[in-house]
């Protein structure tokens, strides 16, 4: 096997709509061959990695470094919304990796923050006292609903991943009782992740709809994201407008629950597209 091999890693960011592929010189960490896929166009984990390996020719990459959207362990894991279940050895010996680090998704992120340039960062509200080294909260909703905190022992940074979006949503008025009620009737349960993910969006349009007697039919989380943003369905826009209080309170919990002086931060797919809408609800996130 070649010194250039060597000097090259796998990584990729799998969660439960996409996954994104790149290659990583371990040298200089620049990426490259970077590539997204649907992931339910697979039927398995082995086979999408299989996939980027061929069509980018790397079968001799020994190394490699993937973040899931489920909890990381030993033995059998399996993807909280896929249908997909695999073991760190199965995935080191269907691959070659000699190397292989797993990480849950949200882990992965919280400590990239260091990483990330502060242009590439969007504040919300008016906090500016956050400390270096202090707990910091991080929440993305996507698929599903990430959450993490990043600590420090003696100024090194420690991940701690976390299921919290498995927690009890708590209703605060008559409408989202409502809510909570339509959500626990369909699922069983109503879990904060059932509201603040993209399901949750279209569930929350559903709930809505039933709350005001309207006859029209469902929609999925982009279409109700479009509407809003254009203003052009005003249940739409309520939906957003819930969406954006109940993570704004949940997220406050979270703050709480670990004295998060270093900030709370948000990641995920649906945030970015909703920023112009957060500056309108930015009292909720105080």
């Amino acid at each position: 096997m070649s010194n250039r091999v060597n000097q090259k890693a796998i990584v990729a960011d799998i969660g439960g709509t996409n996954a994104r592929f790149a290659t990583l010189d371990l040298k200089t960490f620049k990426l490259s061959m970077q590539k997204s896929y649907t992931c339910c166009d697979y039927d398995a984990i082995e086979a999408l990695i299989r996939s980027y390996l061929l069509e980018h020719k790397l079968t001799d990459i020994s190394k490699a470094a993937l973040a899931f959207a489920c909890p990381i362990h030993e033995g059998e894991m399996s993807m909280t919304n896929l249908p997909w279940r695999f073991t760190k050895e199965a995935l080191k010996s269907s691959h070659g990796f000699g190397e292989l680090l797993l990480l849950n998704d949200f882990e992965a992120i919280a400590l990239s923050l260091k990483s990330i340039p502060v242009n590439e960062l969007a504040l919300i509200g008016e906090g500016n006292c956050c400390r270096d080294n202090a707990p910091k909260v991080i929440i993305g909703p996507g698929t599903g609903l990430g959450v993490a905190y990043l600590v420090y022992d003696n100024g090194k940074p420690i991940s701690i991943t976390s299921e919290a979006g498995h927690m009890s949503f708590a209703p605060q008025t008559e409408k989202d009782v409502f809510i909570q009620q339509y959500v626990s009737a369909r699922y069983g349960r109503a879990s904060i992740e059932r509201l603040i993910s993209g399901p949750g969006l279209e569930d929350i349009y559903s709930a809505l709809l039933k709350f005001y007697s309207v006859s029209k039919p469902s929609l999925s989380a982009s279409s109700i994201t479009t509407l809003a943003l254009n203003e052009q369905d005003t249940v739409a826009i309520e939906v957003t407008s819930l969406f954006l209080k109940y993570l704004a309170s949940f997220a406050g919990d979270l703050a709480l629950s670990i004295n998060a002086y270093g900030g709370v931060y948000f990641a995920g797919g649906i945030l970015p597209k909703l920023l112009s809408l957060v500056a309108q609800e930015s009292p909720h996130f105080k």
